[in-house]
């Protein structure tokens, strides 16, 4: 349904993005933790220079990045999504 949302985990590659863009209205976040090993390979590279409509630093707790993902759904215009640390509700 056109009012459907769907929280997709792990995108890698652009023709992924582009797979959901074009179902319809995205938002895209792109989230990154800074003591997490930097690996040089395409699944991990691929989409550095993509831009993302939210950057989210995931360096502290569960709640700190469910608080963080509510805030960037807040900003898009989804403010009944709530996250939590089991997910989002």
């Amino acid at each position: 349904d056109p009012g459907d949302i769907v929280v997709v985990p792990d995108v890698r590659y652009p023709y992924e993005i582009a797979f959901f863009e074009g179902k319809g209205r995205t938002a895209l976040a792109r989230i990154q933790r800074n003591d997490h090993g930097l690996v040089d390979d395409p699944s991990e590279t691929a989409l550095d220079d993509y831009h993302f409509e939210h950057r989210i630093d995931n360096n502290g707790s569960p709640e700190a990045l469910a608080k963080a993902l509510g805030m960037a759904c807040a900003r898009d215009g989804r403010p009944g999504i709530v996250p939590s640390s089991k997910g989002l509700i």
